[in-house]
């Protein structure tokens, strides 16, 4: 084989695998991101979702929001230090749900301003603390009936 043929085989190798390897990374771009999205977690009987942090992450929780009975999310009404927006996302929120007869369902801390917590019919008690303020507030869930409530600081 002369000089030229070896070159021109050469190059022609680099570029095949440069595009296998460009194809493979491609393909694995989506599993990546696929396990960055928040992940079922239970306490109990009960099953929630929470994060909403960046853009992906809040769009793919709203859409799996039609899956369960309530939706949480947390704001600030006002900036703090007058240098974040007016009305900013919240994260590390603690979080107690409680039933008609004063049962805890769930006591948790929110990961991002968004938890989604599949609850049976009934009368809840939802309590959210954020930074020592504390509020709270009612949800009745009839059969099939989805509620989302938001809490501002």
């Amino acid at each position: 084989m002369n000089t030229w043929a070896r070159v021109r085989h050469e190059l022609i190798t680099i570029i095949v695998l440069t595009l296998l390897l460009l194809a493979m990374a491609m393909l694995s771009a989506p599993v990546a991101s696929a396990g960055d999205e928040p992940r079922v977690q239970s306490n109990g009987a009960v099953e929630y979702l929470s994060g909403g942090i960046g853009k992906d992450e809040a769009d793919a929780l709203k859409q799996q929001s039609a899956d369960y009975a309530l939706t949480l999310e947390f704001a600030s009404a006002r900036s703090a230090e007058g240098d974040a927006s007016p009305g900013a996302y919240l994260a590390d929120v603690k979080v107690d749900i409680r039933d008609a007869q004063g049962r805890q369902m769930l006591n948790t801390t929110a990961e991002g301003p968004l938890l989604l917590v599949r609850l049976p019919p009934g009368d809840y008690t939802v309590v959210a603390d954020w930074n020592g303020v504390r509020k709270e507030h009612g949800v009745d869930l009839p059969e099939g009936a989805r509620r989302h409530v938001v809490f501002m600081w």
